[in-house]
């Protein structure tokens, strides 16, 4: 059978479906833009496309972040130097830790995410010089998989992603994650049916939800 795949994260009591496309882009140096999709007190998650070539310049900030890659390639800096990361990983950077990304001939599509908001207020220092103590950005990559398959991506006191792969027609638990992004087909997940491209929020930490497949292709 055809698969379905997903994203899963954890970071509001009523679940609600995010359109990417309904919300309004803020254009930003080099030709990057992002989309806030979610923008609250304890969790700030959004969508930035990062042109061919063009330079997340070296940065730093007191709250973790994590990226996933979602469509491209860029260059990272982690604490081996400057590395690849791809569509389908994930780059865990810790707070306080310099990253920055070279976007690669593609450019590169990515969901970031913060535990904490709202985003206008954080502060962002613009800087090459590392912070005394400060970790270093790591890539998790999701690997391949058929049929029914968890795989856990990032699991720390921070962030917790699983890829989510289920045959049609196919069920798996959510497991308590607050987000559910679908990367491709459709699925229902709390009542809501969310397509490709969009974000479920789930509301509620810690709570169990069914998530299921509606057409061939899904993951999330």
């Amino acid at each position: 059978p055809v698969s379905s795949s997903a994203f899963l994260f954890d970071a509001r009591s009523m679940a609600r479906l995010i359109c990417p496309e309904e919300v309004p882009r803020h254009e930003w140096c080099g030709g990057m833009w992002y989309k806030n999709l979610v923008d609250d007190l304890d969790a700030v998650v959004g969508i930035c496309w990062q042109p061919a070539g063009s330079e997340h310049e070296a940065h730093w900030h007191d709250a973790p972040e994590l990226y996933v890659v979602l469509e491209g390639s860029a260059q990272t800096l982690t604490e081996d130097g400057m590395v690849e990361i791809r569509a389908g990983e994930s780059l865990e950077i810790p707070g306080r830790a310099i990253h920055n990304t070279i976007a690669g001939p593609d450019g590169m599509l990515f969901l970031f995410f913060f535990p904490d908001g709202p985003q206008e207020t954080r502060c962002y220092c613009w800087t090459h010089e590392k912070c005394p103590g400060a970790g270093s950005p790591c890539v998790r990559g999701c690997g391949e998989g058929k049929g029914t398959k968890r795989k856990a991506i990032v699991d720390g006191e921070t962030w917790r992603q699983e890829v989510v792969t289920l045959p049609r027609p196919g069920a798996m638990l959510t497991k308590g994650h607050r987000f559910v992004y679908v990367h491709s087909g459709e699925v229902v997940v709390a009542g809501i049916t969310a397509k490709a491209g969009q974000l479920v929020d789930l509301g509620s930490r810690g709570d169990n939800k069914l998530l299921k497949t509606k057409q061939d292709g899904t993951s999330v």
